[in-house]
């Protein structure tokens, strides 16, 4: 199985040797960090998490539940009103600064094109989901959140979840057809990979651009044709 790596994003266009490219029939993308990003980060749900004696669970909990932030404090304990209506008016400033990198467009629009089906999947509280649903070009084929599956990425039951979306079963699967594109190693690439599916790695610095210090990697409309280096572990 073939996993691609590259640090520019410029130069995903006409090398890929053919054989790489066949097979792929679905594209998943994680969300932020891949296809968008928060431009003016407040963390709320951080602060809310150092109110927590066990923020391990308390996280498990945020991202595994379809809750607003102040059912998750309602449930985590947490009954300061005061501090809470601090955290919604933190989250309120992400929310409205949600944006999508400048390629996603043409790089959604490109594997469209192509007939691909396209998935989102993210590890996520449930308030983040449908700011970029709106910001989306065009609706998805699947879409995928921790929040309503009740799992997070890299538990082995999340991938199965979304295979399942995308009309895979357990007995015949569409494995080999899946590529899933994100910016966690652990997460996005290392998890993926296990399961059987093919990935790629991306990377950004601050700005939104691919880090050059760094293998990198995003896709456009065409399977990455850089300068390859093959077989990340």
């Amino acid at each position: 199985m073939t996993n691609w790596v590259t640090n520019r994003l410029s130069e995903t266009q006409s090398d890929l040797p053919l054989q790489d490219a066949e097979g792929i029939k679905f594209v998943v993308f994680d969300a932020f960090g891949t296809l968008c990003r928060i431009r003016d980060r407040r963390h709320p749900y951080g602060k809310l998490l150092r109110c927590c004696d066990d923020r391990s669970a308390a996280r498990k909990l945020i991202m595994t539940r379809p809750l607003t932030l102040r059912d998750a404090g309602q449930h985590l304990g947490v009954h300061d009103d005061g501090l809470i209506a601090s955290l919604e008016a933190d989250l309120a400033v992400e929310l409205a600064s949600i944006e999508l990198y400048p390629e996603v467009v043409d790089v959604l629009h490109g594997w469209k094109e192509r007939g691909i089906k396209i998935a989102v999947a993210s590890n996520l509280a449930m308030p983040y989901a449908e700011p970029l649903l709106r910001l989306l070009p065009f609706p998805l084929d699947a879409y995928a959140w921790s929040f309503e599956i009740g799992y997070t990425k890299p538990a082995p039951p999340f991938y199965r979840w979304v295979i399942a979306q995308l009309g895979g079963d357990a007995v015949i699967g569409i494995h080999n057809t899946v590529l899933w594109v994100g910016d966690s190693l652990p997460n996005d690439y290392r998890g993926p990979i296990e399961y059987g599916l093919r990935a790629i790695l991306i990377e950004r610095e601050p700005t939104g651009l691919p880090s050059r210090h760094s293998r990198a990697l995003m896709v456009f409309p065409e399977l990455p044709n850089p300068r390859l280096i093959r077989g990340l572990a």
